[in-house]
């Protein structure tokens, strides 16, 4: 039997609800894994600033030892093993997994299929860990060039290593190098709030001179705007002070106010709600409230997650509503959407719905076993909502 610790970083509040869900929910994730296969796994909790071994002091018994510093990384317990398997079989002294998003290119998977929550992440990460293609690519990269989140080494690089030093000064080394296993997979939540949403941007009809961004978050919308569109004024709303502070970069103006609270004096030609109704306690009457803000033809834009996709009516017919820190399932969502029901929110609050875009990422391989027995359930269920997992609709206020 291998030993392996697993040297996790303590994190502090960020003051973003769903970033400290996310740190919170990756922990309990990853110290369900006691043992795996022939590795067992013990659970170290470290300041990753802080000397892992000072002076003479000897280090504890263990084969290999995984530096984790990013809270917001879920490790896969088949993908973890099979590294240390793979390091004690090859010999290797270092090694990576990938990810689903990283800034070192190397390390971002290449996957047939998205996945959606943590069930389709295990699917997803067990299809491949078992794929055929070869686990170790060409070249190694120095520990400086790597994806900063999470590194494995043997005891005799540890020991080398972490005389005097911290895990954080261990992934700067300049000197050491690291394989990176193409076929482990691990996920990480990081960059939340980071996507420019060009679908949305792509929908703001020509002439138009002022928006409104509500739930702006970071500013990357407001950037992406400014960058394509420049004549647009821009206006924000964030509740969350700390990322309003980012976006302000972006806009010419912030509010930092829940949409409930914000009193909204000015009037524009086009609204944007990216991701924002399923959020709001009473998104029927903070429609209504925006309708006022609109000019005469003015548009208003709104993407909602689908509640209908086929990952949350599998996870509801075998028992499962589990939460995660984005996504679908987001922690902070306290409403839910069909198409049809969508559409009645619009209609009931005045808006004439103009366009509905149902955006659709391949299913798993299980996803897609799953539709099919769907379909053979009744005649009222229809494939293209099973498969939608997100919903653009374009309005405008009736008046």
């Amino acid at each position: 039997m291998l030993r392996a610790a697993i040297l996790n970083s303590h994190y502090a509040p960020t003051g973003i609800p769903e970033t400290d869900f996310s740190f919170a929910f990756c922990k309990k994730k990853n110290k369900i894994l006691p043992s795996f296969g022939r590795v067992r796994f013990e659970w170290v909790d470290i300041n990753p600033r802080i000397p892992i071994v000072e002076g003479k002091n000897e280090i504890p018994d263990y084969d290999y030892f995984c530096l984790l510093l990013d809270p917001e990384t879920i490790i896969s317990p088949p993908g973890l093993a099979k590294m240390v398997h793979l390091m004690d079989k090859q010999q290797l002294a270092a090694a990576a997994p990938t990810y689903n998003q990283s800034r070192q290119p190397a390390q971002t998977a290449k996957l047939d299929t998205p996945y959606f929550n943590y069930s389709t992440f295990r699917e997803v990460a067990d299809l491949q860990h078992s794929s055929t293609e070869p686990d170790i690519p060409a070249h190694a990269f120095p520990f400086c060039e790597l994806e900063p989140s999470f590194l494995c080494l043997n005891r005799r690089l540890f020991e080398t290593l972490a005389r005097n030093r911290g895990c954080s000064d261990i992934f700067a080394d300049t000197n050491n190098t690291a394989v990176i296993l193409k076929n482990v997979l691990f996920h990480r939540f990081g960059n939340s709030f980071a996507s420019s949403r060009p679908d949305l941007v792509a929908l703001i009809p020509d002439g138009v001179t002022s928006l409104l961004d509500v739930g702006c978050a970071k500013g990357y919308f407001g950037e992406a705007v400014r960058r394509e569109r420049p004549e647009i004024a821009l206006t924000g709303i964030e509740a969350n002070p700390t990322m309003a502070g980012e976006a302000r970069r972006h806009y010419d103006s912030v509010m930092v106010e829940t949409l409930e609270a914000a009193a909204i004096a000015d009037h524009f030609d086009h609204i944007n709600c990216g991701d924002v109704l399923e959020h709001l306690a009473e998104p029927w009457s903070m429609l209504q409230k925006l309708s006022q803000n609109l000019n005469d033809h003015g548009t208003l834009v709104a993407s909602v997650p689908n509640a209908n996709h086929w990952s949350i009516v599998r996870d509801l017919s075998e028992g499962r509503f589990e939460y995660i820190p984005l996504g679908l399932m987001c922690i902070s969502h306290l409403r839910w959407f069909t198409e049809q029901s969508l559409r009645s929110l619009f209609e009931e609050a005045g808006f004439t719905v103009t366009r509905m875009i149902r955006q659709t990422l391949p299913a798993t391989p299980a996803g897609e076993e799953f539709i099919k027995r769907a379909m053979t359930l009744s005649s009222n269920i229809r494939e293209y909502e099973l498969r939608c997992n997100e919903l653009v609709i374009v309005a405008t206020w009736r008046g």
